[in-house]
This record gives C-alpha cells, structure tokens and sequence, in this order.
C-alpha cells in the first residue's frame, strides 16, 4: 500500500508541471520572435526647415544617434534609437521595442547650432506581431516645424 500511495502522489505532483512545461512551449512556439524595431517619421516644415543638418528624438530613457553611428556601435546603456536623414525634409527614426509616448525632437544646423526644439505626444499602433507576443509598432508621421 505505501508504495502505491507514493506513485499516487507522484503522478499529483507531476502531472501539473509536465503540464506545464508542454503550455511554456506552445507559447513559445506561438511567439518565435524576441525582438523587434518600431519606426517613427519626421517630416521637417518651415522656414529654416533646409538648414537642418541632425534631427535627435530623446525620451526619459535617452536620445537618438545618427544611423551609421547606430549600426557600427549600439550604445552600452540607454536606448537604441537612430535617426537617419531619407532627403526632401524627412527623417526615419528606429526605436528598439521602445515605443514612447511622450518625447522630445530637436534640430540642428551646421556646427550643432540648436535650431529648434518640440515636445510630442505619440499614438503607436501595431504594424507586425500580435497582440499576444507583440511586435513592430509606429506612428503616423510626426510634422516638425523649424522657423
């Protein structure tokens, strides 16, 4: 009797967690990506809106880097965002899976001359992935004025 007493247990015990371990791996196999870029867009407007040489988006968390910088040395701490000039006024920035809410845009001209600077508030929605296992999120375009 003790022994079939044990084997009950066992199987009491067992059962659950095999169970599981079988519900982590559906998960898993349900949600292969582990990570994932969002993108935001910049269109430049104004008066001074040619003269701009770097646009930086900052958060609480951190600010932007330009693109090749970003590619060639991911920061140690902090966030990966990049911003990369497209031409005609537009900037493309990449986020890691950060998608903030709140956040800063600044302009520079030539010689890092600040010339402009706005708070944003953003609307992220989804664009790939699930709402389940996440995914790539964006924006719509963000118009930035430099007069």
């Amino acid at each position: 009797m003790p022994r079939m007493f044990r084997s009950t247990i066992a199987v009491l015990v067992l059962v659950p967690l095999l169970a599981g371990c079988s519900t982590a791996q559906v998960i898993l196999d349900a949600c292969p990506a582990i990570g994932w870029m969002n993108s935001l867009e910049v269109r430049l407007d104004g008066a001074r809106a040619g003269e701009v040489a770097l646009v930086e988006l900052c958060d609480e968390a951190g600010c932007s880097v330009p693109g090749p910088t970003a590619a060639t040395d991911p920061p140690t701490a902090g966030p990966w965002y990049s911003g990369e000039d497209l031409g005609t006024g537009v900037w493309r920035f990449t986020l890691d899976m950060s998608a903030p809410e709140e956040f800063d845009l600044i302009a520079y001209g030539p010689g890092v001359t600040e010339l402009a600077r706005e708070s944003f508030t953003a609307e992220w929605h989804r664009v790939g992935g699930s709402a389940q296992c996440g995914g790539p999120m964006a924006t719509d375009p963000v118009e930035f004025v430099i007069d």
